[in-house]
Parts: C-alpha cells; structure tokens; sequence
C-alpha cells in the first residue's frame, strides 16, 4: 500500500454528554493497493472527559455503534456518526 494524501478535517461542532465532550473529524485517505488507486472517507473521534483540558483521538472506521455507546456514555441515541466510504478512483497503469 502507498498512502498519496491523509487529511484530517475541522469538525462541525463540539457534542457535550453526561461525561464527555466529542467531536467527529473527517479524514480523507488515498491510497494505492496493488495497482488500484483508493479513496477511504472517514472519521476521528476526539474526545475529552469533562473536568480535563486533555483532548485524545480515537479511529471511528470501524467503530459499531455499541462500541461507541460503550465508550461514550451518556450521549443520546439520537446522535448519528458520520458515514465511513470507500471507493476505488482508477486503476494505475504500469
């Protein structure tokens, strides 16, 4: 695999719960694998407890909704995470 580009997006709010604040950050990787040029539209979460200045980021690619239940309690079920797609741009021509 080559990675071309990776870019991490600014997020479109900050989403307060019971004990953490989140954000979703849009990613965008291009890649080639085996001759096939890639495009993966994705997520970071970042996260931080409420009583801290400490801000983490966790990869929501694969992330089911019960495990982000599991690991942010107290936000609502209504809370929908961003769409997770990946396309195939071309193929590379040797």
């Amino acid at each position: 695999m080559t990675i071309h580009s990776f870019e991490i997006n600014r997020p479109d709010r900050i989403h307060i719960g019971s004990t953490f604040r989140i954000a979703f950050l849009p990613t965008v990787l291009g890649a080639t694998v085996h001759g096939i040029r890639l495009r993966s539209e994705s997520y970071q979460v970042a996260y931080s407890r409420l009583d801290s200045d400490k801000w983490y980021l966790v990869d929501g690619t694969k992330m089911t909704r019960a495990q982000f239940t599991l690991m942010f309690p107290g936000f609502p079920k209504s809370l929908v995470t961003p769409k997770v797609a990946k396309t195939q741009q071309s193929t590379v021509a040797n």
